[in-house]
């Protein structure tokens, strides 16, 4: 039986290029709308990374780690098929990705690569695993996608159906049998990952990092209202509530970004280490120091950030990492409560006083650099516990009862 919110799609057309040639859709809500969502070929493998131990590690101050190693299984993914798209979504200590029979193989060894890396420069347990699309459909799971455009030439996916759920579910129930083989000791190719900011303060007095959970068959309904409701209720509307503002962004110093970089690479003082090393030391000068330079706009891609932020998705589940104030927060619980006591959803909730921001940047240009959002002190770990915990207490029979 399908997980609430999936609607049948017979059409599912067996092409490597299915994602690239989506149509996008400019606004989230616009981009949740049925007419969005396609079937994704049969053909095609879910991809599930994530962290064992991820809240022990964030209990002990590592969130900045949690998230680079989350962002890292993306970065090389993407970098191992250039020029293809590929579906995926980050949730804070970890990522799911979907990709075409043509490209498997190339992102198996990236993410194998990222797992090896994990554990030798981080002390972090990666698990990777796969689960084939086909066999989600065989149990009678939708595995649907739409593409939402952040800004032009730069999409997120969105997930509905279950079947993304559903495969993160079994690698982490039966890692034994969904795990990645192992292959040899080699380096990801990790171009483009950037965690050079300081954690980004909230504006307003809270940063809400939000898990949604809808459990009606009809969980986009669920979303919309959710989101028409916030959109509604908070001054200048849900993008004013976006955690990232040009006036909270600060470079980190070289010195702590170097460090961050050498664990980057198996090998400290690899050729691309170094380049990397050059490349940061002119960034710094540009971005901490204001050093005008006729090569970037640095005003612009500051001012661009914001826009290609990914601080609201879905992936069956709605995450969101939003600023607001103490008492918006308290009003965005309580609507959540009556949802929970309607039998609408179950949520979980995490209130911090800044967001985490790591990056993407192929390029300063529109378009070449996303951005990844996590609440601080945990975030979206520390949520989906809450989130669990709110399943576990509903399936748990009252005594007496």
């Amino acid at each position: 039986m399908a997980i609430a919110g999936s609607r049948p799609i017979e059409a599912r057309v067996s092409h490597d290029r299915f994602y690239d040639d989506l149509p996008p859709r400019r606004s989230f809500l616009e981009a949740l709308e049925d007419r969005g969502f396609r079937a994704v070929p049969d053909n095609w493998t879910v991809f599930v990374a994530d962290i064992r131990g991820s809240r022990e590690a964030m209990a002990a101050g590592r969130y900045k780690d949690v998230n680079t190693v989350g962002v890292a299984v993306i970065a090389a993914a993407r970098n191992a098929v250039p020029g293809q798209e590929l579906p995926f979504v980050f949730g804070g200590d970890g990522a799911t990705l979907l990709a075409p029979p043509s490209a498997c193989e190339a992102v198996e060894l990236a993410l194998d690569a990222v797992r090896t890396l994990a554990r030798e420069r981080f002390g972090l347990e990666l698990r990777v695993g796969a689960v084939l699309v086909a066999e989600l459909y065989a149990d009678g799971l939708a595995v649907e996608v739409a593409k939402h455009e952040l800004a032009a030439g730069r999409c997120v996916a969105v997930f509905r159906g279950g079947g993304v759920s559903a495969a993160d579910a079994r690698v982490k129930r039966h890692y034994d049998r969904y795990e990645l083989p192992r292959e040899e000791r080699a380096e990801p190719d990790l171009s483009g990952l950037s965690c050079r900011w300081q954690p980004v303060p909230s504006a307003q007095g809270c940063i809400l990092t939000l898990l949604v959970h809808a459990r009606v068959d009809d969980a986009t309904a669920v979303y919309r209202g959710f989101l028409g409701w916030l959109d509604d209720s908070l001054p200048g509307g849900l993008a004013a509530a976006n955690p990232v503002g040009i006036d909270g962004l600060a470079y980190r110093d070289l010195r702590t970004n170097l460090a961050d970089e050498r664990r980057y690479h198996l090998r400290g003082w690899s050729v691309s280490f170094l380049w990397r090393a050059l490349e940061m030391f002119i960034a710094g000068l540009i971005f901490r120091w204001r050093i005008p330079t006729p090569f970037v706009a640095t005003a612009r891609y500051e001012a661009a950030i914001a826009g290609h932020s990914d601080y609201r998705k879905l992936d069956d589940i709605l995450r969101m990492v939003i600023d607001c104030s103490p008492d918006q927060a308290e009003a965005i619980q309580s609507w959540l409560d009556r949802g929970v006591e309607a039998g609408a959803l179950h949520y979980g909730l995490h209130r911090s006083d800044a967001a985490l921001m790591t990056c993407l940047v192929g390029s300063t240009r529109d378009g070449g650099h996303i951005h990844f959002i996590d609440g601080g002190d945990g975030g979206y770990a520390v949520a989906a516990t809450a989130l669990g915990q709110q399943r576990d207490a509903a399936r748990t029979p009252t005594p007496g009862g």
